[in-house]
């Protein structure tokens, strides 16, 4: 049962009762296995034994193991889902899941993020792996040069992590985005009206210091350097009295 082509009850005969015949009177692996085989043996006080197809060393434990019994049930463990995880400044973050001996690229990952965000300009990726081992693998790409096909498009593996880091460069523009051009965003559509009192205001003041003999740095240089407000008040003045 499990991950094999034709799951169920098989017949062996007697000189090939081994788990290795028996998967393949079940019609083999079927491409969902992982490889991992766990063999229970019912007359045998229920012992189990898990088995590594991929292992040679497994193989020939299969083929030494006592022959099969009436009642054994061997299970062919399917394989974890193919799942990569991609994150960071794309439009969509997301784990994406693949079907089994599917070959994913990096670039086909960010495209499956709905791409990179426009609003800043991402030029590098983290590829984080786990190996063998259990340690974690760090791997710098330049994304700029995967598209243009100078660096290779590397094939991710299942489990991968594809990160897309902030850099000194996106911050800088993320900050601009949100201070500058949203601020010029709304000056443009806030419609302020500048009143008469704000501008006499200003005089006033630019004639009390005038007055005390300092000419420069008024409220009106700091606030209005260009006239906005004068030229504000003049259409008023011209409104009111056609």
């Amino acid at each position: 049962r499990g991950a094999v082509t034709q799951p169920g009850m098989v017949a062996l005969p007697r000189n090939r009762r081994n788990v290795l015949f028996a998967i393949v009177r079940a019609g083999g692996v079927s491409e969902m296995a992982s490889g991992l085989v766990v063999l229970h043996r019912i007359r045998q006080g229920g012992e189990s034994h898990t088995l590594n197809l991929y292992n040679v060393e497994d193989i020939r434990t299969a083929l030494l193991l006592d022959p099969l019994e009436e009642g054994d049930v061997i299970t062919v463990k399917p394989a974890a889902p193919n799942t990569v995880f991609v994150g960071g400044l794309v439009n969509n973050p997301h784990p994406q899941v693949y079907p089994l001996g599917a070959e994913i690229t990096v670039l086909q990952a960010i495209a499956g993020a709905n791409g990179l965000r426009t609003d800043v300009t991402p030029r590098e990726g983290t590829l984080i792996r786990r190996a063998a081992d259990g340690q974690e693998i760090h791997v710098r790409l330049d994304l700029d040069r995967i598209t243009r096909g100078i660096d290779p498009n590397i094939a991710l593996a299942a489990g991968d992590i594809l990160w897309i880091p902030e850099t000194a460069e996106t911050r800088v523009q993320d900050w601009i985005n949100r201070n500058i051009f949203l601020r010029a965003g709304l000056s443009a559509t806030a419609g302020v009206n500048y009143t008469g009192s704000g501008v006499e205001f200003l005089n006033e003041n630019a004639r009390q210091v005038h007055t005390s003999g300092n000419s420069v740095n008024t409220l009106q240089d700091r606030f209005d350097p260009f006239g906005f407000l004068m030229q504000n008040m003049a259409i008023q003045r011209t409104t009111a009295n056609p």
